[in-house]
């Protein structure tokens, strides 16, 4: 693995007085299931999905992480991660159970995710419980666009992205204003994953008396 295992590098300085910003991510590479095919058209994974913004850390100055589930097979593509100056870290250490997941984002200094190409070429709206967490602790989310933004606000804490260059654009612009991304981020998921307004609902739907 490049970098440490454990998630917890340093805080790298930029030029001049900027910090260094961390964009991590928890993935698998593949996933369990396979390709998902309807109608006679088959959706990517995850991992063709990311091919597309391999990369993006060398346009960048900030530093990327992926505490990545990948399997011995995929050689090339972990090559080619860590040759465009992706982190490689151990989800079977910094996400092991739900302590170390919690610690892992909170180490972090933003998410930067993408979907499945079924969710992705649907523009199924899909929202990743993980983002949910990310926002939760503060930390702005870029993730590939699925849709989302019919169901939440984007464009500040939480930024979306169909593009490479849409991408290089979100890392700029939380870097440059991070603080209020940070702000808008909590604020996001206060607003929409609050328990307290989350389960009354959840338990309302499927007619559970409170």
């Amino acid at each position: 693995m490049n970098g440490g295992e454990d998630g917890s590098s340093d805080r790298d300085r930029g030029s001049g007085t900027v910090e260094r910003r961390r964009f991590t991510t928890v993935a698998s590479w593949r996933g369990a299931y396979g390709r998902a095919a309807l109608n006679g058209v088959q959706f990517g994974l995850k991992a063709h999905e990311f091919r597309k913004f391999v990369a993006l850390p060398t346009f960048s100055d900030q530093a990327f992480e992926i505490a990545l589930d990948v399997h011995p097979a995929d050689r090339r593509d972990i090559d080619s991660l860590l040759a465009n100056h992706w982190r490689l870290a151990d989800p079977g250490v910094v996400a092991v159970d739900p302590f170390r997941f919690r610690d892992y984002v909170r180490r972090s200094d933003a998410e930067f995710s993408i979907a499945q190409g079924v969710y992705v070429d649907t523009c199924s709206g899909w929202f990743s419980d993980r983002t949910a967490r990310y926002l939760a602790s503060g930390k702005p989310a870029l993730v590939q666009d699925t849709g989302l933004s019919a169901n939440y606000p984007v464009g500040c804490g939480l930024v979306t992205f169909r593009t490479l260059d849409e991408a290089k654009a979100g890392v700029a612009a939380i870097a440059a204003d991070y603080d209020r991304h940070s702000q808008a981020a909590r604020a996001i998921a206060e607003r929409f994953f609050d328990s307290n307004l989350v389960l009354p609902q959840l338990l309302r739907a499927v007619q559970v008396a409170l």
